[in-house]
């Protein structure tokens, strides 16, 4: 997981412990440890007011706050730990999210539709006088 901000950044692996791989300031070459094992293929990589980078396998996915609302009021925190259940699914529980892989990578094939329910009228039945 990466981590940005104006003054640098920093650079965390998921292992059995989380630790800290990296801080170095801002605009300097990085040079990594060793990778641990790749656990679940997918790591956050730069989160902006706009949304954020998913990285799932080889590939790299945005994330837009447009489209996906469920994130935008998120916590660092929250956003960053995803879990992937099956290889076409990734999973938020802190913010109980679901989606499945398609839908970030064709997000037009799946379009966010609000459908409001009719309210149910309501009886009112009128009180004899006491």
């Amino acid at each position: 997981m990466h981590v940005q901000h104006a003054t640098g950044q920093a650079k965390f692996r998921p292992e059995p412990v989380v630790s800290l791989a990296q801080n170095r300031p801002w605009r300097t070459k990085m040079k990594s440890a060793l990778r641990g094992k790749t656990i679940s293929g997918v790591e956050i990589g730069k989160v902006s007011r706009d949304g954020f980078w998913l990285r799932v396998d080889a590939r790299d996915l945005f994330v837009p706050f447009k489209q996906f609302p469920w994130f935008a009021d998120a916590s660092l925190r929250q956003i960053t730990a995803v879990e992937r259940p099956s290889p076409h699914h990734l999973r938020w529980p802190d913010l109980d999210v679901d989606l499945a892989l398609a839908s970030i990578e064709h997000p037009e094939r799946f379009p966010l539709v609000d459908r409001a329910l009719p309210r149910a009228k309501v009886k009112r039945s009128r009180r004899p006088p006491l």
